[in-house]
């Protein structure tokens, strides 16, 4: 498996969306929930509640996976999904892993 380098350099793109996968960093913005994250990616910031739940699963699921695996930071950061009309994020996704052997991933949360 190749290593990603730069993972600021990728994204997947359709026509209306980009999912960019984020940083260890931009992990911890996004916990925060203060817009923040939404001003570094440059996006104009909405305001969109996060359980505390779903901020438990930031804090005990990705931001660990992604300091113990940077080597597959793909895998088990979270994926903003941004919409490109109006560069707002609209949601998220995360996968549960690396691939297995025969290359399959599993979606573990869509939001």
């Amino acid at each position: 498996m190749n290593t990603i380098t730069d993972i600021n350099s990728v994204q997947i793109e359709t026509a209306r969306l980009y999912l960019k996968p984020l940083t260890f960093d931009q992990l911890l913005l996004y916990k925060d929930h203060d817009m923040s994250l939404a001003q570094a990616l440059n996006l104009i910031p909405k305001y969109d509640p996060v359980v505390k739940e779903f901020v438990v699963i930031i804090e005990s699921c990705n931001i660990p996976y992604v300091q113990h695996h940077p080597e597959n930071i793909l895998f088990g950061t979270l994926w903003v999904i941004i919409h490109k009309g109006e560069r707002v994020i609209i949601g998220d996704i995360s996968l549960k892993g690396a691939p297995s052997d025969k290359g399959l991933v599993e979606v573990w949360h869509c939001r």
